[in-house]
């Protein structure tokens, strides 16, 4: 490839992607102020936990989120996804690897209590991954992302599995006179918990161990220079990999369409709806039919700080097809407001508050609120330090007869009567700092402490814990 030939951006522009030399490849983002671009918060997979794990990812209970398959994302690997960056006759791979040691004090997040015992855990991730794009000719690309681990547990066989690396991707993009589409597919598997059952003391509410995979197609066109539209759909099954929570096996239609409009080069806004109804296999939730739609702004004042806020009025309407007695059906406001500054040469941090809503688990929705707040400084040219502390808000939709889900002592689930099922009110206040060494382009290490609380209305399901975790990567 002719390195010295000039990118030319195009539709590119409008999805954080350029066409350059017939290869579809990431745009730095919120390098250029007034960047035209779909915003990352419209596009990034919604959280399941009780909790962002980053500000960046808060909990807006958007359904357009998770249609994560727009194109120009940048693929975001493991510790090992930095460098190794190699071309050949058009085509760009890179190959990854960790290797990440993690230890937990309180690993089935047991609630404190007279005469329990917490009981703590050693994990050992390995991680390994490809990365390739190709080009196909000046209009079209084909990439693809995938990666295992393999996790081992010393002391709960229910945490030792094969993984998918999330976010493992191919998608075929090409251009269809003034439009670019893009058809993918995306495959994750991760050990989440879920907030409504935490505290519960048991592997099978710590780690529902599940893959997730979406396929879809995405359009975008800029019918001029500083505006962009682009629509999708997208189909997504849910399974369980052999855990307990099958009742969570699910089946989701979505649609979106968004427009954007660059007012200036510091000003960006939109509007954009979306649409999607999911089905669960086993009739435990109760199906759901979910749209909303509002408006976004960006401002981008200079290369330094970037500041965007959305507010979308949201209908979630649940039938009466499942097991959960739960006749609540949420309509109202959801917003999110993120902002980020870098403050010298070495230092940036960023903030996040957002209200949202997102399907519950024995209820029909579960309503958060989360605020998060980060900060990362390279002292030297091999070692940065970063920390952050996040609080949110937990709220389960409807109390009503119905079943309750009960935990019994050989690990299986049962799902009993109940006069009353207790839905969970909670609040969980996270911290986190880390470091990491750079040896060499291709290979580094990090060290990490976190600590979460979690106060419930439920005795039983407040708990706290504190893990560290030490990592090594490569890249070749």
């Amino acid at each position: 490839m002719n390195q010295d030939r000039k990118p030319r951006c195009w539709i590119g522009r409008v999805v954080g992607a350029c066409v350059l030399g017939g290869l579809i490849a990431p745009v730095a983002r919120g390098q250029t102020p007034g960047d035209l671009r779909v915003p990352d918060f419209l596009i990034a997979p919604p959280k399941i936990d009780d909790a962002p794990a980053t500000p960046r990812a808060p909990a807006t209970g958007d359904p357009a989120r998770a249609f994560s398959g727009m194109p120009g994302q940048a693929f975001q690997g493991p510790i090992g996804g930095g460098g190794g960056q190699h071309r050949a006759a058009g085509l760009t791979y890179g190959l990854y690897a960790a290797v990440d040691t993690s230890y937990t004090d309180n690993a089935l997040q047991t609630a404190a209590g007279p005469g329990v015992v917490s009981r703590d855990d050693l994990t050992v991730t390995s991680t390994a991954g490809v990365r390739l794009s190709y080009g196909i000719n000046e209009h079209s690309s084909l990439d693809l992302s995938i990666g295992v681990s393999y996790r081992y547990s010393m002391n709960y066989g229910a945490f030792t599995r094969f993984n998918i690396v999330p976010d493992s991707y191919i998608s075929y993009k090409l251009l269809v006179g003034p439009v670019l589409l893009d058809f993918y597919n995306r495959s994750s598997s991760a050990a989440n918990s879920r907030g409504e059952i935490a505290g519960n003391g048991n592997a099978a509410a710590v780690s529902l161990n599940r893959i997730s995979n979406s396929t879809g197609l995405t359009a975008s066109w800029q019918p001029t220079q500083d505006m962009s539209v682009s629509v999708g759909y997208s189909f997504a099954i849910e399974r369980g990999l052999g855990d307990k929570f099958s009742i969570l096996d699910s089946n989701i239609h979505s649609l979106y369409a968004g427009v954007y409009e660059r007012l200036s080069p510091y000003w960006t806004v939109g509007l954009s709806a979306s649409w999607s109804a999911t089905s669960y296999v086993e009739r435990f939730q109760n199906d759901s039919t979910s749209y909303g739609a509002g408006p976004m702004i960006s401002f981008t004042p200079n290369a330094y700080i970037s500041i965007t806020a959305s507010v979308r009025y949201q209908v979630i309407d649940s039938s009466s097809t499942g097991t959960v007695a739960d006749q609540r059906n949420f309509g109202g406001v959801t917003w999110n407001v993120a902002a980020s500054q870098v403050l010298t040469r070495n230092i940036s941090h960023s903030i996040s508050v957002s209200s949202g809503v997102q399907s519950g688990l024995g209820s029909n929705f579960t309503e958060t609120f989360a605020v998060g707040y980060q900060i990362s400084w390279q002292f030297m040219k091999a070692i940065g330090l970063s920390g952050g502390v996040s609080y949110a808000d937990m709220k389960q939709s409807g109390k009503l007869n119905g079943v309750q889900i009960y935990f019994n002592p050989d690990g299986t689930i049962s799902l009993v009567p109940a006069s009353i099922t207790t839905n969970d009110s909670a609040a969980s206040y996270d911290a986190h700092i880390g470091t990491g060494y750079q040896f060499t382009p291709n290979i580094r290490a990090s060290l990490s402490y976190s600590y979460r609380l979690r106060d419930s209305t439920s005795t039983s399901r407040s708990y706290h814990s504190n893990t560290v975790s030490l990592g090594v990567g490569f890249s070749f």
